[in-house]
């Protein structure tokens, strides 16, 4: 885990600091295409992946890709 954090914190000094969230990310189209990229991934497990967003107009104020990532992580783990 520590090698982990490490290298999560190396990368984070080498893009350097971020301006501030300042616009709201839609969450349903982050999501929507993560689980559209997890349905092609082969799975020995045969997952059904079905994903409700509500509202649907539910937007936050993060990153896109920090979106992505976190739960690009979160499914991944549940697929597994």
């Amino acid at each position: 885990m520590n090698v982990h954090v490490m290298r999560t914190l190396a990368a984070a000094r080498a893009v350097g600091p971020r301006p501030p969230v300042t616009s709201r990310t839609p969450v349903g189209p982050a999501l929507t295409r993560l689980v559209s990229a997890m349905k092609r991934l082969p799975n020995d497990n045969e997952l059904t992946w079905d994903l409700e967003v509500s509202p649907k107009e539910l937007e936050c104020a993060v990153d896109r890709r920090d979106i992505e990532q976190l739960a690009g992580k979160l499914l991944d783990n549940a697929g597994k």
